[in-house]
């Protein structure tokens, strides 16, 4: 029992204490805890003041079912007290004699099972789409269908999203890209994969469509804006060289972007074709 393990280990704790010289107290506190500890987890202690309907209640809590009914003295009734799922079911049975308890146990054990089978039926079946089906949406939906026909030939028509394991995968690297590398493979094969399941599971983040709006200016607008940076004094702007100007011109001249235009460097202007090449971005 767990108690007797944990007295054992009372003892090798306090063994130096019975042998050394500390006395008579040191040793009855020692034995005190151990009564405490078997009196705590000992499965079958009872309190020698309860009655024998009190502890026997107590002895059997571990054991008690959800179903169990409870004799209510305020109402003069059994009943049950229960959950299914998220839902409380608290009714009150038509049982008004204490005596009948093995009655009221029956009765509550029907209207549990009934209440689990109601929830059962009321709960619709999900369907689970086909790969094929959910390669579909999902390329629909704006995703990746590069390397996505491939695999659903694989696959074939019939092969639900449920059904696609790790091995399954495994088979699949296995039949399609048996001499390529392992990157070729996750990148080609494991990927796609994944990206169609987590689709089918609702796990794709939703992609938000571009509202931003494009507007250009008019040749009236722009003559406006050359005029104010021609002159800054107007503005209360200290500007001697007309920087923003020049600025101004070159962006609205050449079309370039307020990023490139500030990212300009001597070295990429060539002279002799009066061009200037900003530096690109390199992309993979």
């Amino acid at each position: 029992m767990r108690y007797r393990v944990f007295s054992i280990q009372l003892r090798r704790k306090f063994r130096c204490t019975r042998r050394g010289r500390t006395g008579k107290n040191r040793i009855e506190k020692t034995l005190c805890i151990e009564k405490k500890v078997q009196r705590i987890f000992s499965p079958r202690t009872v309190p020698a003041n309860l009655s024998c309907e009190t502890s026997e209640r107590r002895l059997n809590l571990r054991q008690k079912q959800p179903w169990e009914p409870i004799w209510s003295e305020d109402a003069g009734a059994w009943i049950i007290d229960f959950r299914v799922e998220e839902k409380r079911i608290r009714p009150r049975l038509p049982i008004h004699d204490k005596s009948l308890e093995a009655v009221a146990q029956t009765r509550a054990k029907e209207i549990y099972a009934e209440t689990w089978r109601s929830v059962d039926v009321a709960a619709p079946k999900r369907k689970i789409p086909t790969f094929e089906e959910a390669s579909e949406l999902y390329i629909e939906g704006g995703g990746e269908a590069r390397f996505l026909p491939r695999i659903v030939g694989h696959f074939g028509k019939n092969t639900r999203c449920n059904e696609i394991d790790e091995i399954v995968i495994a088979r699949a690297a296995r039949a399609l890209y048996p001499l390529a590398k392992p990157e070729t493979v996750r990148r080609q094969l494991r990927v796609p994969i994944k990206a169609v399941l987590n689709f089918a599971a609702g796990n794709r983040r939703e992609r938000l469509p571009d509202t931003r709006r494009t507007r250009w200016l008019t040749p009236e607008e722009a003559e406006r804006l050359l005029g104010a940076a021609a002159d800054p004094e107007a503005a209360d702007l200290r500007d001697p060289n007309f920087e923003m100007l020049r600025k101004i011109a070159f962006m609205l001249c050449t079309g370039a972007g307020p990023g490139e235009t500030m990212g300009l460097d001597a070295k990429h202007w060539n002279p002799a074709t009066r061009e200037w090449w900003p530096p690109g971005k390199k992309t993979v």
